[in-house]
C-alpha cells in the first residue's frame, strides 16, 4: 500500500501564520509537522513569503524535528533568515546496526552533517534518541549517549522505547520478549519505566542507562553553563529541579506490576 503525504500550500501556512502573528500577538511559534522538508521547494516558499511579509521577526521552532537527510546548509541558511531558531531531528540510536534494523535509512554521516549545518548557520539543536530499542545491549545503549555528546545539540531528548500496538517493535516484543504494561495508562509517555523485557535487555538495565544518558549528558561543563545563562532556566527553577531528581535519581522497581504481569498476562 503506497505512503500518501498530503501538504498545505504555503499560501495557506502564511495565513495562519499572520493571524497568529498579527491578531494574536504570538512571541514563538512551533511547528509541530516532522515531514516539513519533505518538499524543498515547498519549504524554500514558505521562508520567502515569512521574509517578504516581515514575520521573521517572530522566532518558531521545528518541536518535531525535521529530515537529516534533507536539511541542507543552504535551505537551514534560508530558514534562519525566516525566524526559524530552532530545530530538532530524530537520531534515534548510536549503533549502526541498531540503527539499520529500526530501517532508519539515514546513516550517522548524515546526522552529523545536518547538525553541522544547524551549528554553521546560527540554529539550535535537539536530538532525539532511544533508550532500550529491539536487540540493544548495554555496550549499544553507550553508544547513543556518546553519540549524543559528539552532537552536543542544545537540547538532548532520550527516551526509552514504547511498543505501541499496531507498531512493527509490538509484534517484534510479542514474539521475542515480555510486555511489562499492564493497562494502557502503562503507555504515558513520560512515566520514566521500561515498558518490555527481551532477552538480555531487562527493564531495570534500560532504565540504568535511561539515566546515566541524562546524567552523561547534561552534567558536563558545557550544558551546565548554557542553561544557567538562560533567563528560562532561573524562571523556572522550581520545575527545572523537580525533572532532574525524576531524572536523575533511580526508582524503585515496581514489582508489584512485574507479578501483576507475569500472573495475568499482558496486553
Amino acid at each position: 500500500m503506497p505512503i500518501k503525504w498530503r501538504s498545505r500550500s504555503p499560501e495557506s501556512v502564511l495565513a495562519e501564520w499572520k493571524h497568529l502573528v498579527e491578531d494574536l500577538g504570538a512571541q514563538e511559534i512551533g511547528v509541530l509537522d516532522d515531514s516539513a522538508n519533505i518538499r524543498v521547494k515547498r519549504l524554500e516558499e514558505l521562508a520567502h513569503a515569512l521574509i517578504e511579509n516581515k514575520l521573521n521577526h517572530v522566532p518558531w521552532i521545528f518541536v518535531n524535528g525535521i529530515r537529516a537527510n534533507l536539511a541542507s546548509k543552504e535551505l537551514l541558511g534560508l530558514l534562519k533568515q525566516a525566524g526559524l531558531k530552532r530545530t530538532a531531528f530524530g537520531v534515534e540510536s548510536g549503533d549502526p546496526e541498531i540503527l539499520r534494523s529500526i530501517d532508519k535509512k539515514v546513516d550517522h554521516d548524515t546526522i552529523r552533517q545536518a547538525f553541522k549545518n544547524a551549528k554553521e548557520v546560527g540554529l539550535e539543536t535537539i536530538a532525539f534518541m532511544i533508550i532500550g530499542l529491539p536487540g540493544e545491549t548495554r555496550e549499544t545503549m553507550q553508544r547513543t549517549i556518546d553519540f549524543a555528546i559528539e552532537l552536543d545539540p542544545v537540547i538532548a531528548n532520550f527516551s526509552m522505547m514504547t511498543p505501541y500496538p499496531g507498531t512493527k517493535v509490538y509484534e517484534i516484543v510479542k514474539r521475542q520478549g515480555r510486555f511489562l504494561i499492564n493497562d494502557w495508562e502503562d503507555y504515558v509517555f513520560f512515566e520514566q519505566k521500561a515498558r518490555y523485557e527481551m532477552g538480555e535487555m531487562t527493564a531495570e538495565l534500560v532504565e540504568e542507562m535511561y539515566r546515566k544518558a541524562y546524567r552523561q549528558f547534561y552534567l558536563r561543563p558545557s550544558p551546565i553553563i548554557r542553561r544557567v545563562k538562560t533567563k528560562d532556566f532561573w524562571l523556572n527553577l522550581p520545575r527545572n529541579i523537580r525533572i532532574a531528581a525524576n531524572t536523575f535519581v533511580p526508582k524503585k522497581e515496581k514489582t508489584g506490576l512485574r507479578r501483576a504481569v507475569e500472573a495475568e498476562g499482558a496486553i
